[in-house]
């Protein structure tokens, strides 16, 4: 079950670094594909490391939603759901 344990936790930190680091790229670096209005891509610019911890958190805790509710452990998830 270790194993199993590491080997979804490294697929969904190795999700959550990709997918997450994309969001960020695009926002960072890719803004002008949105707008022209240089303010607004600097408000963009600025919310681009919140976006890729909020991305990647998310990515991380479908992993360990997915581990608890296959091993049907239903008290945990709901006490970390409310």
């Amino acid at each position: 079950i270790i194993a199993s344990i590491k080997s979804i936790m490294t697929l969904s930190g190795l999700a959550a670094v990709g997918i997450g680091g994309l969001a960020y790229s695009l926002l960072r670096f890719g803004s002008g594909f949105f707008t022209n209005d240089v303010l607004v891509q600097g408000v963009i610019a600025e919310a681009a490391p919140s976006v890729f911890a909020s991305v990647a958190m998310g990515i991380v805790y479908c992993g360990i939603d997915g581990m608890m509710f296959g091993s049907r452990d239903f008290n945990t998830i709901l006490a970390l759901g409310i």
